[in-house]
């Protein structure tokens, strides 16, 4: 079936890839091309032609449902100090902004990309859009990369200054929100620099970069690397064993209903 215009919006550490990757193996005989839409370029236009709405953009909480869980807060929002732009392919009833998004989504410029076997498509994730047309040979077969970047893609300032400033209001109403609440608006509490940079050597370590290499490299001895490891597999079984402990959905819906932010299920 076709995909409807979308952002992916996995969060690691509260912020969505920076970055997406799709490697071609083999394209449909027909169909599947890939869409693509700069959001950019709309944000420009409904600034021009709908000021209200595109204020509303940047206010409005949103409940966006995907299939890997639903994405709380604005359309156009700060995520990682990162200007970022979330939306999904089938938006739940109750979503207004949606609604009025439709027909800018549907009159709006769009890439279209037919990748053939060798070809990688990248795309700037917090800016682009991406959907595909329908296809029905079940031989096409592509490897998707999600990628976080350590360096912030740069944004029009005057929208980032916006962002800024409606994330430290939010950041003011949930102030008395549990740690959880906040995370599920994007406002995680910064991870402190250090046990970042533990957290990465650690998924280095689990993708595969030899223990020797990362030991030397970082000037950490092998026992101390694997302890880590160990430390940060030990705390997500913990986690996936009492997930509801992470996102409590009863306290989710009530700070919505606080918020004004749309509360149906997907």
């Amino acid at each position: 079936m076709p995909a409807p215009f979308h952002s992916d919006s996995q969060m690691l550490r509260g912020v969505p890839p920076h970055v997406q990757v799709m490697a071609c193996h083999r394209a449909a005989e027909a169909g599947g091309e890939g869409l693509y839409l700069d959001t950019w370029a709309l944000l420009t236009r409904v600034e021009r032609e709908e000021p209200e709405l595109f204020a509303r953009l940047f206010t409005t909480l949103r409940r966006v449902a995907f299939v890997f869980g639903d994405v709380f807060g604005p359309t156009v929002s700060l995520r990682g100090d990162s200007l970022v732009f979330t939306h999904g392919a089938r938006p739940l009833p109750d979503d207004s902004i949606a609604s009025r998004l439709r027909p800018h989504l549907e009159s709006t410029l769009v890439m279209e990309v037919r990748a053939g076997a060798g070809d990688l498509v990248l795309i700037h994730n917090h800016r682009v859009l991406h959907g595909r047309r329908a296809f029905e040979d079940d031989g096409r077969a592509f490897t998707r990369l999600l990628v976080w970047r350590h360096q912030l893609w740069p944004a029009p300032s005057p929208w980032l200054e916006r962002a800024a400033a409606e994330a430290r209001a939010l950041s003011e109403r949930l102030r008395e929100a549990p740690a959880a609440i906040r995370a599920g608006f994007g406002l995680a509490d910064p991870t402190p620099p250090d046990a970042a940079r533990r957290l990465g050597i650690v998924l280095e370590l689990l993708r595969g970069v030899p223990a020797g290499m990362l030991s030397a490299r970082e000037g950490v001895s092998e026992p101390e690397l694997y302890g880590w490891r160990d430390a940060v597999l030990g705390g997500a079984t913990e986690n996936v064993v009492s997930p509801a402990a992470s996102r409590p959905e009863a306290e989710l819906a009530d700070w919505r209903r606080r918020l004004g932010s749309p509360t149906a299920s997907p």
